[in-house]
C-alpha cells in the first residue's frame, strides 16, 4: 500500500508543477489546479480504509511544491488542510449518496459528481485557502481569492476527474474506440478540428471572450457522440490544457493586473466547465440508451430462445384458453400450432386430472404437478407442469413449463421392479442361507450329542466304576477321580455348545418359553439383576423365524454380559393383531451408535430383523445404557416377509 501512496505522492508533485507551468508568471494562484482532480478520482477508486495514507502523501507533495514557489511554511499548512477538507469531503459524499466506485455510466453518477465533488466541497475548501492567503497578508480580497481557487479546483475536478474514472474503468470498450482505421481517421480528424478551432479561437480572436467560441461546441459533441464518455473526457482535458496554456503563457489576451486577469482565468473556468457538460452530458445519456437497449435485445433474445429451444415445452394461456406454444409442446402433443391455439387446456387434460386442473387455472396455483395429457391420436404422455402469472400489458396471462415425464418414470418403475426383484432374490438367499446355518448347527448340535456326549458318559461311568471297585490300588484312584471331574466338566461344556448351535429349547418349550429360559439363564450365570415379561407368541412366528428371533435376543443378551458392564438388564416381548414389540435395555456404559454399527453382531441382528419384516431400532450414547426395540409383523407361522424392512 505504501508503495501506491509514494506513487501518487510523486505524481501529485509533478501534476502540480505541471499545473504552475499552465498559470501566469508571478500570479498567486493556479488557475488549474489538476491535483485536485488527481487526488479526488483517487480516492474515489480507492478503499475507504486506505484514504489516510493518500492523505499523508498529499503533505510532502505540497509542502515541496510550495517551498519552491517560496511559500512560507505556515501558509503550506493552511493549503494542505484546505485540500485534504475539499477531497476528503467531496471523494466522502460522492461514495456515500452517489456510488461505491463511480464509472460515469449514468447521469446520475455525473450530477452527483458535480454536486458533491465538484461544487459543494470545494467552496468549503476555498473558504480555508481564501482565509489563509489574507490572513497572512498575500492577498487583499477574501471574494477574489475565494473565486479564484474554486474556479481552480471546479475546474480540476470536472475535467480530469472524470478523465480518470473513465479511462481507469473496464476496458472493454477500448477497442471499439479505434476498432478501424475509419475510426481512427475520424478520431484525427476530429483532434484537427478541434485544434483549427482553438488556433482561431486563442490566438486569431479575443480569446474566450470571443462570440466565436461557440465554434468549438460541434467538436465537443462530436466527441461525445462518437467517442463516448472515454472521448469526451479525453477531448475535454486536451482543450483544458490548450486553453490554460494560451491564456498563461502564449498570448495573453488581458493587460497585467490582479482583477482582470482573475475575471478572465474565472471566464476560462466557466467555459471549460461548460464545455465539460456539452461533450459528457450526450455521451453518458447516448451510452445509458445504448446499454438499455441492449439489455432489452439480449432479454428478448433470451426468453425466446428459452422458450423455442428449452427442452420443456412452454404454453402462454388466459382463462384457461391457450394463446401460445412453443415447438416443443407441439412435439409432445402431436399437433399443428394452428390446430392447438385457442384450445381450452382442459380439454387436453386426461379425464381423472380435468377437475384438478381447473381448479388451479381459478385460484392461479403454480406448485409442480403430475399428470396426464391426451394426444391427438388419443394417447396419453404423463408431464410434469409448473405455472406462473404475468403481466402481458393489461392482460394477466398463465404460463405453464411442461416436462414429458413418461420415458423417465418408465425407467423409474423399471428401476424399482428390479431394485425390488434384487431385494427379494437377496433377501431368499440369505434366508436359505440363515436356514442351511441353523439346519447344520442343528446337525452338528445333534452328533455332538449323541456321539462325543455317549463317549464322554461311557468315560466318566468307566472310572466311576473303577472307583467304586475295591481291588482298585490307592496310587489309581487320584487319577480316577481327576478322569472323573473333568469327564464331567467336558459333558457340561458339551452341553452348553451343543445348546448355543441349537436351541433345543425351541422344540420343546417353544418360542415364549425358550426366552424365558434364555434369560433366566443368563441372569443366573453372570449375577446381573434381570427383569422379564414375555406374552405367548408361540402361534405367532414360523419355526424359522421364532428362530432368527431367539437368535437376535442371544446375541443382544451375549453382548450385554461381555461388553456392557450393566447391573441389570431387561427383556419384554409384547404382541398384538399385527405385530410383536420386543425391547432389550440394559444400564450399562452404552456406545456411540455410529461407530458400532460396523460389528458382526449387529450387522447380524439387523440382517436377521430384515428378513423377518420388522423395523431395527437402536439407541444408545457413552454412559446412558443400550436399548433395542424391535417390531415384528405377526405372520401366524406363515413364511417371513422376505420383503425387507
Amino acid at each position: 500500500m505504501w508503495q501506491r501512496a509514494v506513487s501518487f505522492g510523486i505524481a501529485y508533485f509533478f501534476i502540480a508543477l505541471g499545473a504552475k507551468h499552465l498559470s501566469q508568471p508571478h500570479w498567486t494562484f493556479v488557475s488549474f489546479w489538476m491535483p485536485a482532480g488527481l487526488s479526488v478520482a483517487v480516492l474515489l477508486l480507492s478503499r475507504t480504509r486506505d484514504w489516510p495514507w493518500f492523505l499523508l502523501a498529499i503533505l510532502p507533495a505540497n509542502l515541496l511544491f510550495d517551498v519552491l514557489q517560496g511559500t512560507r511554511i505556515p501558509i503550506v499548512l493552511g493549503f494542505y488542510c484546505a485540500n485534504v477538507v475539499e477531497y476528503v469531503t467531496g471523494a466522502w459524499l460522492v461514495r456515500t449518496f452517489v456510488a461505491e466506485r463511480p464509472e460515469l455510466k449514468t447521469l446520475k453518477e455525473f450530477i452527483g459528481l458535480i454536486a458533491f465533488a465538484a461544487l459543494g466541497n470545494t467552496m468549503l475548501g476555498a473558504i480555508i485557502g481564501a482565509a489563509t492567503l489574507v490572513f497572512f497578508g498575500v492577498s487583499h480580497s477574501f471574494m477574489v481569492s475565494w473565486e479564484t481557487w474554486w474556479g481552480s479546483n471546479v475546474m480540476a475536478i470536472l475535467v480530469v476527474t472524470p478523465f480518470i474514472l473513465a479511462w481507469c474503468g473496464p476496458w472493454n470498450g477500448w477497442r471499439r474506440l479505434f476498432d478501424s482505421p475509419k475510426r481512427i481517421a475520424e478520431a484525427l480528424l476530429l483532434l484537427a478540428g478541434l485544434a483549427v478551432s482553438l488556433w482561431n479561437l486563442l490566438v486569431n480572436d479575443q480569446g474566450v471572450m470571443s462570440p466565436s467560441r461557440i465554434f468549438v461546441i460541434p467538436f465537443l459533441l462530436w466527441s461525445g457522440l462518437r467517442f463516448g464518455i472515454r472521448g469526451a473526457t479525453a477531448v475535454c482535458l486536451i482543450m483544458a490544457l490548450v486553453m490554460s496554456f494560451f491564456s498563461a503563457k502564449a498570448f495573453p489576451p488581458v493587460e497585467p493586473g490582479p482583477n482582470s486577469l482573475g475575471q478572465y482565468i474565472f471566464i476560462v473556468q466557466a467555459v471549460l466547465g461548460m464545455a465539460t457538460f456539452i461533450a459528457l452530458i450526450p455521451a453518458i445519456a447516448l451510452a445509458e440508451r445504448d446499454r438499455m437497449m441492449t439489455r432489452l435485445g439480449e432479454r428478448e433474445e433470451h426468453y425466446r430462445i428459452l422458450t423455442e429451444a428449452a427442452f420443456e415445452g412452454v404454453a402462454i394461456s388466459e382463462n384457461g384458453r391457450l394463446l401460445d406454444v412453443n415447438d416443443e409442446i407441439l412435439k409432445m402433443l402431436g399437433y399443428e400450432r394452428e390446430e392447438i391455439i385457442g384450445h381450452q387446456i382442459v380439454d387436453l387434460v386426461a379425464p381423472e386430472s380435468r377437475n384438478i386442473i381447473a381448479e388451479r387455472i381459478r385460484t392461479q396455483t403454480g406448485d409442480i404437478l403430475e399428470h396426464r395429457l391426451v394426444r391427438k391420436d388419443g394417447s396419453f404422455i404423463l408431464v410434469e407442469a409448473r405455472s406462473r402469472t404475468a403481466r402481458l400489458g393489461e392482460r394477466t396471462v398463465r404460463m405453464t413449463a411442461l416436462r414429458d415425464i413418461t420415458a423417465r418414470k418408465k425407467v423409474e418403475q423399471e428401476r424399482e421392479e428390479a431394485v425390488a426383484r434384487e431385494q427379494k432374490a437377496r433377501a431368499e438367499y440369505t434366508l436359505q442361507l440363515i436356514a442351511s446355518q441353523e439346519a447344520e448347527r442343528e446337525r452338528i448340535a445333534g452328533e455332538l450329542h449323541d456321539s462325543l456326549g455317549q463317549n464322554l458318559s461311557v468315560i466318566k461311568n468307566q472310572a466311576q466304576l473303577l472307583l467304586l471297585r475295591n481291588e482298585t490300588p490307592p496310587e489309581a484312584r487320584a487319577p480316577l477321580e481327576a478322569i472323573s471331574d473333568t469327564t464331567s466338566v467336558a459333558i457340561a461344556d458339551l452341553r452348553r455348545i451343543s445348546q448355543d448351535l441349537h436351541p433345543y429349547q425351541l422344540d420343546h418349550l417353544g418360542l415364549t418359553g425358550a426366552l424365558d429360559a434364555l434369560v433366566e439363564s443368563a441372569g443366573s450365570a453372570s449375577g446381573i439383576a434381570f427383569r422379564k415379561r414375555f406374552e405367548p407368541v408361540d402361534d405367532a412366528f414360523s419355526r424359522e423365524a421364532a428362530a432368527s428371533l431367539y437368535r437376535i435376543v442371544q446375541e443382544a443378551i451375549n453382548n450385554i454380559l461381555k461388553y456392557s458392564g450393566a447391573q441389570n438388564f431387561g427383556v419384554t416381548l409384547e404382541r398384538d393383531l399385527r405385530e410383536a414389540l420386543l425391547v432389550i435395555e440394559d444400564d450399562g456404559q452404552g456406545f456411540n451408535v455410529s461407530e458400532a454399527r460396523a460389528g458382526m453382531g449387529l450387522k447380524n441382528m439387523a440382517e436377521r430383523a430384515r428378513i423377518l419384516g420388522g423395523r431395527l431400532k437402536l439407541d444408545s450414547s457413552p454412559g446412558r445404557g443400550v436399548r433395542i426395540e424391535l417390531a415384528i409383523p405377526v405372520s401366524s407361522k406363515e413364511a417371513p416377509n422376505n420383503n425387507g424392512a
